[in-house]
C-alpha cells in the first residue's frame, strides 16, 4: 500500500470520492441498523409524545430566530451581507 498509496492520495478528487463513499456506508449502516432496533420494538405514541414533539418543533424555531435576530447585525457587516428577507429565510427554514 504503501508503494501506490501516494499516487492514489494525492489526487484532490479521488481522496474526496472516497471519502464521500465511506460516509454514505456509514451513515447508511447506522440508519439500517436504528431501523433494525426500532422495528423489534413494539411502542406506542400518545397525544402527550405529539404535543412534545410540536413544542420541540416551536422551540426550534424560536431559538434559530432569536439567533439569527441576535447575529443580524454582525452578518450584515461581515461576508458578503445579509437583508432582512435573507435573515428571515434562514430563521424559517432552517428546519428541513
Amino acid at each position: 500500500m504503501a508503494l501506490f498509496g501516494p499516487v492514489i492520495i494525492l489526487e484532490h478528487e479521488t481522496m474526496m470520492s472516497v471519502w464521500e463513499t465511506i460516509a454514505w456506508v456509514g451513515n447508511t449502516l447506522i440508519f439500517m441498523l436504528a431501523g433494525i432496533i426500532i422495528g423489534n420494538v413494539k411502542f406506542s405514541i400518545s397525544a402527550l409524545d405529539i404535543g412534545m414533539i410540536f413544542l420541540v418543533y416551536l422551540l426550534t424555531q424560536l431559538i434559530r430566530l432569536v439567533l439569527v435576530i441576535f447575529c443580524y447585525p454582525y452578518l450584515h457587516w461581515a461576508g458578503y451581507g445579509m437583508t432582512i428577507k435573507e435573515a428571515a429565510f434562514v430563521g424559517w427554514s432552517g428546519v428541513r
